[in-house]
């Protein structure tokens, strides 16, 4: 039984990287409406620009549920060329149909070509919350940058390069 119980253990937390991977994937790939497939419908997602902004529940940006998220973060997302996430040192707690994950992201943005040259490159720490539903989902996510290196300017709107 005990050995049973280490295999499921195995396979949840497989599931849980590969679902963190499919998160990291939509974005990668400008497909946003498939975060539907990670996200949880109530889930909430929230990124903020340093760890005391985060302990003080400050975020820069927020979406209340999948919908919102969806729309904020394809909306922010859009203003910008490729961008590339890394996901890294997944510490992974599980407690029955829920999880608890904790990790390092590495993200690189690079601009479009018609919009503000530069680049914003961030190391952040993601928090992020599951449940084992149809399969595993996210149901809360906070991403909290702690450095960031380069110019936020590329995510302006309408700025032409010069």
């Amino acid at each position: 039984m005990q050995q049973n119980e280490s295999l499921a253990s195995v396979e949840a937390r497989i599931s849980i990287c590969e679902t963190l991977s499919a998160w990291a994937d939509c974005l990668d790939r400008n497909e946003y409406d498939r975060l539907a497939e990670v996200w949880d419908e109530d889930c909430v997602w929230s990124t903020f620009e340093s760890q005391e902004d985060h302990d003080m529940d400050r975020p820069a940006m927020r979406g209340a549920n999948r919908r919102e998220s969806i729309l904020k973060l394809g909306k922010l997302l859009s203003r910008i060329g490729q961008t590339h996430h890394l996901i890294a040192n997944q510490r992974i707690s599980l407690d029955g149909d829920t999880a608890r994950v904790e990790c390092l992201v590495r993200t690189f943005h690079a601009p479009k070509p018609d919009g503000p040259q530069g680049f914003w490159e961030s190391l952040s720490r993601m928090y992020v919350t599951l449940a084992r539903k149809d399969r595993w989902r996210i149901t809360r996510q906070d991403y909290v940058v702690l450095i960031g290196l380069g110019s936020m300017d590329i995510f302006r709107k309408n700025t032409p390069r010069t």
